[in-house]
């Protein structure tokens, strides 16, 4: 069936060249519009839509606008005399184009020497959902890659390249295309996984770049012809079922059902009768309800390896493989989950000859079955083939094997791999491995596609993405001339752009080990790739692909559209730099980096990122989540702004001002040449933790001046000389322990909006503008076991909030600022809870505050 389709399309290719040597219709002719669009009157979206990207394109070709009228009487012009009808209207009907007997996503194209014909399948939904059928739309962007060469590279304006033409002209065609795929799909890669919301894509720019990349999706075709249930089939059946039926879940070798521990993931006991009769009472279930509705049975395992070992499962098992890769070990139950699938069809098709069951070959049940085992087409396999390019030969064969095997079963089956959230934001190029991969599963069956994720990194994995969009069109067609098309979209740069890309892909390809070696090194992964992003790309890597992007921006000279999308390369460079740099700074421990040049990167990153966010160079909510899980960065810390004290002239300091932290803290001192930075810095034990504290200081040019260990329960006094006026900083890690600091400087501070603390702490002053009317602070605890009291206090000493956590774990004051006291010094003091135990809490400024924390109001430093 795969082989037809493909065929198909490419004889559909060679008809309508050789039409083109017979009657010609003309669409624009030497830049005049020489037809206009017709639509039904009671026009689908999608017809409408797809008659507006017809213009749109023709436009951007030839600079001829073509009118789109409907039906209705008298709306058609006499002139200009072409037609292009899209969609299910009249004069199709009457070209004897017959919508009902084409299949899902079908589309007929039909052109005369004075007529174009494009009418398909369509369904009544948004033209931009994957849920809706656009079988006409599919047929105005086919017509649109073969009259015009279209083609779309990227999301958003730029990425379109339409070959600029003055004239027009399609032969006499009559033929019938419809997608090889019955599901293709990228997901959109958008959400925000691991938090990092800051370094994210504003709500509007999430809300165009959504827009622009689904736009993209539908113009490369992606969408579903049905759509099948399925996903972690059985997460909640634990809590529903477990008591009743814990014979139903995995037995471990403790002899214990269901999870290992409270909350963990588990899998199921695939080989018991009664499992599999429940899900088909389920499926039975769904069936009534929606009797118009096709609905597969969902038997996808809960993202976990097979672990029952219970003596039925364990028979089910076949003979054990020898030298497989580590993830798909250790013990391989692929027999299992197949004979399950099987047991689970045949069972629900005595009640439907035509149920299908829809499962994963993943982790320890992705290698490929016993060639024994043999399956049927009511039984649907999304392969996950778990291993991340660029591989090792061996392996990359190995990775083909399984889906040969798992067809040889007879099952159906569909790709939905992982292996395309690798690489970050960084020029991690493997396209001609996995090009391979795609057309040797495109042989041998293929039918339908779901990738996790599109991560969207335009500007710096072009090509992977290219192909991958290309590849769900033209499976048959070699990798190499599909990026031809892409090079070529950058005019006389072309050359030097897939020079470019080359470099990157042989980068990645022999330095594959080293890479490997890194990752295990830093325990890091597709989410945690900026933890190892610094060593997989040192700084001298980036020379010869800039020297390369510098040639190609040359050669693009005077001509404005390909100079722009060669910019578009360099803005992705540019960024991957700047994450580069980032890690650099932040993943290598005892790193002795000052924690202001830290916070300058990430500023200068987010500029960046707010400057381009229009742009399309990235997905910037995908690399704020992999960012997220590699970087451990304190937040809103001192970025080097100018400052300067609130006294001339202080008091000395009372009582214990000792400032009880955890975690990593930045303090900020303002010096004269020749004086003296001096703090005291006890260590705290905290449990049984044995931490060492940190502490480092730099100079107002961020060189390292002084560092220093402490050892809980120890004390040291930091004096270290100033060469030169400005502001100094000091960096103390407590780990998991603690540490109480002393600043005896005039003008201290403790900098960063939000601040860990525990236990006591002395008296904490902060700055509220003039002109500020009102502020927040809020107070954070792991309640209820962990609590705390809050009491803030105006620059009379005033009480005019307090708040505590305990059954809430936050208390957010809200404090109105009245006339006379804004411009000056606040303050705020913790203490015991009525519940609870005085340990863990955060205290966060509101935004309208500046970040810094003194022990005494005159000590206090303010944004100049």
């Amino acid at each position: 069936m795969v082989k037809q389709s493909i065929m198909l399309v490419w004889l559909c290719v060679i008809e309508l060249m050789v039409s083109n040597a017979r009657a010609d219709m003309t669409i624009v002719a030497d830049g005049k519009p020489m037809a206009v669009v017709v639509i039904a009157e009671d026009a689908t979206p999608v017809a409408k839509y797809a008659a507006e990207e017809f213009a749109y394109h023709i436009k951007k070709a030839t600079g001829a606008k073509l009118p789109i009228v409907t039906e209705t009487e008298n709306a058609i012009p006499d002139e200009p005399p072409g037609r292009v009808y899209i969609g299910n209207c009249q004069a199709a009907r009457k070209a004897d184009i017959d919508i009902g007997k084409l299949p899902p996503e079908g589309t007929a194209l039909k052109a005369t020497d004075r007529a174009l014909f494009i009418a398909g399948e369509d369904g009544n939904g948004d033209p931009l959902s994957m849920n809706t059928h656009a079988g006409t739309l599919w047929g105005v962007y086919e017509v649109l890659e073969r009259l015009l060469k279209v083609r779309w590279l990227w999301p958003g304006e730029l990425g379109v390249y339409v070959p600029k033409t003055k004239t027009v002209k399609i032969g006499e065609v009559e033929e019938m295309i419809e997608p090889w795929l019955f599901q293709r799909n990228l997901r959109p890669g958008l959400s925000l996984r691991y938090g990092n919301e800051k370094f994210a894509f504003t709500p509007d720019g999430r809300k165009r770049y959504a827009h622009a990349q689904q736009v993209f999706l539908r113009r490369h075709r992606m969408g579903r012809s049905k759509r099948m249930r399925y996903g972690h089939a059985f997460n909640a059946w634990w809590v529903k079922y477990g008591k009743e039926h814990p014979d139903w879940f995995q037995l471990l070798e403790d002899g214990k059902r269901g999870p290992a521990r409270p909350g963990s993931r588990f899998s199921m006991c695939v080989s018991n009768p009664g499992f599999h009769k429940k899900i088909v009472e389920l499926w039975k279930e769904q069936k009534a309800k929606n009797p118009d509705k096709w609905i597969n049975i969902n038997c996808c395992e809960n993202d976990i390896r097979g672990l029952c070992t219970c003596e039925r499962c364990m028979s089910w098992d076949g003979p054990q493989p020898e030298n497989i890769p580590k993830r798909f070990g250790p013990r391989v139950v692929s027999d299992r989950y197949a004979r399950f699938w099987l047991a689970v069809q045949q069972l629900a098709a005595k009640d439907d000859s035509e149920a299908t069951v829809v499962g994963y070959p993943y982790v320890n049940y992705y290698p490929a079955p016993s060639p024994g085992i043999k399956l049927n087409e009511h039984i649907i396999l999304g392969l996950v083939p778990d291993r991340f390019f660029p591989r090792d030969p061996a392996e990359h064969k190995w990775i083909k094997q399984q889906w040969a095997g798992w067809a040889a079963t007879g099952a159906k089956l569909f790709l939905r791999p992982n292996y395309f959230l690798q690489g970050y934001c960084m020029p991690h190029i493997f396209v001609h491995q996995f090009a391979d991969e795609f057309q040797d599963a495109a042989r041998q069956g293929m039918v339908a596609t779901d990738f996790d994720s599109l991560t969207g990194q335009w500007s710096t994995q072009g090509p992977n993405l290219y192909a991958l969009c290309r590849f769900h069109l033209y499976p048959q067609r070699s990798v190499d001339d599909l990026l031809d098309e892409y090079y070529s979209a950058f005019g006389p740069a072309g050359k030097y752009v897939k020079a470019y890309f080359d470099y990157w892909e042989k980068y990645m390809t022999d330095n594959r080990e080293r890479h490997a070696q890194i990752a295990e090194e830093r325990r890091a992964n597709w989410v945690r790739y900026a933890k190892m992003v610094d060593a997989i790309f040192p700084t001298e890597s980036f020379g010869p692909a800039e020297k390369l992007l510098a040639d190609a921006a040359k050669a693009a000279t005077g001509q404005p559209e390909f100079a722009a999308r060669v910019e578009f390369l360099k803005k992705g460079l540019e960024h991957a730099k700047l994450c580069a740099e980032i890690g650099r700074m932040v993943n290598v421990k005892d790193a002795d980096v000052s924690p202001v040049a830290v916070a300058k990167a990430r500023k200068k990153l987010l500029t960046f990122r707010r400057e381009t966010e229009k742009d399309c160079i990235a997905n910037f909510n995908f690399c704020a989540s992999v960012e997220a899980r590699s970087w451990r960065v304190p937040p809103d810390l001192y970025t080097g702004e100018e400052v300067k004290s609130l006294c001339e002239t202080v008091q000395p300091l009372e009582g214990k001002p000792q400032i009880s932290i955890r975690g990593a803290h930045t303090f900020l001192i303002l010096l004269k040449e020749g004086e003296r930075l001096t703090m005291q810095v006890a260590g705290k034990q905290v449990g049984r933790y044995d931490s060492v504290i940190e502490w480092r200081v730099f100079g107002c040019t961020d060189k390292l001046l002084a560092k220093g260990p402490i050892e809980p329960k120890k004390e040291a006094r930091v004096d270290v000389p100033a060469d030169e006026d400005g502001a100094y900083v000091v960096s103390v890690r407590t780990g998991r322990n603690a540490a109480l600091v002393t600043l005896l400087n005039d003008h201290a501070v403790l900098a960063g909006r939000k601040i860990r603390l525990i236990s006591e702490t002395c008296p904490l002053f902060f700055y509220v503008p003039e002109g500020v009317k009102e502020f927040t602070v809020t107070l954070e605890s792991p309640a209820p076991g962990e609590t705390a009291r809050m009491r803030l206090f105006n620059p009379d000493g005033k009480e005019v909030a307090v708040g505590q956590t305990g059954k809430e774990k936050t208390y957010v004051a809200r404090v109105k600022v009245p006339p006379g006291q804004s411009g000056k010094a606040w303050s705020v003091r913790t203490e015991r809870a009525d519940m609870g135990t005085l340990e863990d809490y955060s205290i966060d400024l509101g935004e309208m505050l500046p970040p810094y924390w003194a022990q005494a109001a005159d000590r206090l430093v303010i944004p100049k």
